[in-house]
């Protein structure tokens, strides 16, 4: 029969270790009892280890610091060699020591189980690494501390995205900023598994101020995702200050055709926009009829009597720029 481990932590036990401590062995007389003295009364923090290997006294002290927040006990524990890696399961759920201590730890014992090397890259039972973890949690102090250990923002999780899309799904322009700031423009390009990059995500949450430190960064703005949109042709759906981010960017290319062979122009004419929002596209005076042409060689006039044929006044207007 497999060993089964259970150690309960009590939270309000004021006895030294080992008393507070129960030890289950599930049968196996070969176990050693750690403790007889707790009385099932008291809070308790429960976990199991998921290798027999890991199940160490020294281990088992190293998760009571860390339940406990204990710096000093959680430092010595590493010391006398506790494992800072060491996989258990807590309420049910696959968890490592640093995704609890992001969770219920001071941001000091986060950093002591980085500088002794625990892992950065691990996933809990939610796929979840502890950076991602911190963000959805609103650790900042937590995540600048990630950021300044040279933890990368842009690794995929288990989900298939990005520390850094999931702060910009939850708005917080200053830890994006720190984001960008500590990523080359090639790393920003990640896409999740739908295809979209963290300035697709900016876009889609109408989040101008972060797009626009995305599109200063100089990353590549023109990566479509699975169903073939760039962020800009998203920007188009958006209002006037979204677009605005591209085409006052004197990098962004409002020419550059899409894989279907279409520019932003013949994209938004042929996808039915409005002529205010054609009007935008034009703000960048890079972008000219002759210069907004498919791969077959038709024109906007050409897009605008196949796909918008009763709308006069776009044909006046693209008239005037031809």
């Amino acid at each position: 029969m497999k060993k089964m481990i259970a150690v309960l932590l009590s939270a309000a036990a004021a006895c030294a270790w080992p008393q507070s401590w129960y030890w289950d062995s599930a049968g196996d007389e070969s176990a050693p009892n750690l403790s007889s003295n707790y009385d099932g009364d008291s809070p308790a923090f429960t976990f199991v280890f998921l290798n027999d290997e890991n199940e160490t006294v020294e281990n088992i002290k190293f998760l009571r610091s860390l339940n406990e927040n204990d710096y000093a006990s959680t430092d010595a524990s590493l010391i006398d060699g506790a494992d800072c890696n060491v996989s258990f399961s807590e309420s049910g759920k696959r968890t490592t020591p640093l995704h609890y201590a992001v969770e219920n730890c001071t941001s000091d014992i986060v950093g002591l189980l980085l500088k002794n090397g625990a892992s950065v890259t691990e996933t809990d039972s939610a796929g979840y690494t502890p950076l991602t973890l911190a963000i959805h949690r609103k650790k900042y102090s937590v995540v600048d501390l990630f950021i300044s250990n040279n933890t990368s923002v842009n690794a995929k999780d288990r989900n298939g995205k990005t520390a850094l899309m999931y702060a910009v799904e939850n708005g917080d322009k200053d830890v994006c900023a720190k984001m960008v700031a500590a990523s080359r423009p090639s790393e920003l390009a990640v896409q999740d598994n739908k295809g979209q990059t963290a300035l697709h995500y900016a876009v889609n949450g109408g989040w101008v101020a972060i797009a626009t430190k995305l599109v200063e960064s100089g990353m590549d703005n023109t990566i479509e995702d699975n169903s073939g949109y760039t962020a800009f042709m998203r920007a188009l759906d958006r209002d006037t200050n979204m677009i605005d981010v591209f085409v006052n960017d004197r990098f962004f290319n409002v020419n550059k055709k899409n894989s279907s062979g279409l520019p932003p122009l013949l994209w938004a004419i042929k996808s039915g926009k409005s002529l205010s929002v054609i009007k935008e596209i034009f703000c960048d005076r890079r972008c000219t009829i002759s210069a907004s042409r498919d791969s077959y060689g038709y024109d906007a006039l050409d897009y605008q009597k196949k796909y918008q044929p009763n709308n006069k006044e776009l044909k006046k207007y693209l008239k005037n720029k031809k």
